[in-house]
């Protein structure tokens, strides 16, 4: 492989060179979103000489100018925003209830991360509920398929408000293309709620299973691992309710740093023969040092593992739930043209789900800071906070991603931009950008060995519809 050479990069560094396990080389221009093979004749001993070489070839073909991208930008002005969530949205998220029956050192309410409130015994009205649904219909009339969302704390604690919810959604908006979704630890998941799922088809509930590292974290309230109860529940589903299992229950696994993909792997093909939906990574900011003690301490089985090469040998499932929506993000991604400026990646509030906390208030979404209101059922959505978000945000990422090359690729979130107190940072962390970079670079070095190597396995990232 070629040897790697340290050197600061420039103001205007838009492309990124890379190498694949081949030896192969490649670029992906920042500006335009394009991945370029690299001819062998550019091609030099280290990969700092082979990027010089293919900065020259880019410049003399006038494909490189040395400027930054002419500014960061919302994809649509704030009153196009504004107009879109009068009938468009297409997500109700509801926090049904703030109580839960775990106490999972990771959890955003968990009280070790300073944005978010910890549980409380509080449950969501039913007037709320109903108030909350009506306000949703009158904005979703232009909207296709329609979502509600059920929420906590844990939803399976406060039954009646979750089967009230789904009833009243279902006459409210009778005739449009409605289903429903809840997230639960799973260990109220027994067989009165598969009997009520068997009878309610349309309703499907995410679980959060960790695999050999459950219990290191998803405690009961008494101390005692949740792992054995829940597998017992799900082992009785599967074999009482197999079209509930096969259906209507899926997986979302958490860890703690990539390697324990592997373990993760085996526990889901021997246990369960299913694989995780979606895949995630504990957060970091704004945890405290229980949190740092979490990701720093957790011991996986072979620090060695590459998961990156192992999906690219195997494409395992459980890793297709880590990679596969980086892998069709990048196939599908749009092309600029070289002087294009720069698009915010982050979804805007209230455009892709409306989050109504157990009072009524508008949040930001289940997991960003709580203290950040955005209106509420009695005054509707205060259009002065968002302008102030949409604003401070644009001139944030101004200020931090017109230069970089990985800004067309970037996942930024509004969650990772807000202090604890609800109001936007002076910039982008300097952690979140390091992370960002490398798992970008890690993406388009594993997208290029696929279109190298697999090109059927390509296709199959192709975007329907």
């Amino acid at each position: 492989m070629m040897k790697k050479m340290k050197k600061p990069a420039h103001k205007s560094d838009m492309v990124k060179v890379f190498a694949v396990s081949s030896d192969k080389v490649y670029a992906y221009d920042g500006r335009t979103g394009r991945i370029m093979a690299v001819s062998d004749s550019l091609v030099r001993p280290t990969l700092e000489e082979t990027k010089q070489a293919v900065y020259a070839y880019l410049r003399e073909k006038h494909h490189l100018p040395d400027k930054p991208l002419a500014g960061v930008i919302w994809e649509h002005s704030f009153e196009e925003y504004m107009a879109y969530i009068k009938t468009h949205i297409p997500t109700l998220l509801l926090q049904l209830t703030c109580r839960c029956n775990l106490d999972c050192d990771y959890c955003v309410y968990s009280g070790n991360y300073a944005h978010m409130m910890p549980h409380a015994n509080a449950d969501m009205p039913f007037d709320t509920i109903r108030r909350s649904i009506d306000f949703f219909a009158q904005h979703n009339a232009d909207s296709g398929q329609i979502m509600v969302d059920l929420y906590g704390g844990e939803v399976l604690m406060c039954m009646e408000r979750l089967q009230y919810a789904v009833t009243y959604a279902r006459e409210r908006m009778k005739g449009r293309q409605l289903s429903f979704r809840f997230t639960s630890n799973g260990v109220l998941l027994g067989r009165d709620a598969a009997q009520w799922l068997k009878k309610n088809p349309d309703v499907r509930v995410n679980v959060t299973l960790n695999g050999p590292f459950h219990d290191l974290h998803r405690k009961m309230l008494s101390g005692q691992g949740s792992l054995e109860r829940i597998m017992t529940n799900l082992r009785m589903i599967r074999a009482e309710f197999p079209e509930v299992w096969e259906n209507q229950i899926r997986f979302l696994s958490n860890i703690a740093r990539p390697e324990n993909l592997q373990a993760l792997a085996e526990f889901f093909h021997s246990e369960l023969q299913r694989a995780p939906d979606i895949v995630t990574h504990i957060r970091q900011q704004d945890g405290n040092e229980k949190i740092d003690a979490i990701l720093r301490g957790e011991e996986t089985q072979d620090r060695r593992f590459d998961p990156g090469r192992a999906y690219l040998a195997s494409f395992d499932p459980v890793l297709e739930g880590y990679f596969g929506n980086r892998m069709r993000a990048i196939h599908n991604r749009i092309l600029y043209r070289k002087n294009d400026p720069g698009i915010i990646g982050s979804c805007f509030p209230i455009m892709d789900k409306l989050f109504v906390h157990y009072d009524g208030q508008f949040g930001l979404c289940e997991t960003a800071c709580d203290k950040l209101i955005l209106g509420d059922l009695d005054n509707g959505f205060d259009e002065e906070k968002l302008r102030e978000l949409y604003e401070r945000s644009r001139e944030l990422y101004n200020r931090t991603c017109a230069n970089c090359w990985a800004q067309r690729r970037c996942t930024v979130c509004f969650k990772d931009i807000l202090k604890p107190d609800g109001s936007v940072m002076d910039s982008v962390p300097e952690s979140f950008c390091r992370a960002s970079k490398a798992d970008t670079l890690q993406s388009l070095r594993i997208y290029a060995e696929i279109a190298e190597r697999y090109p059927e396995k390509q296709e199959e990232f192709t975007t329907n519809g």
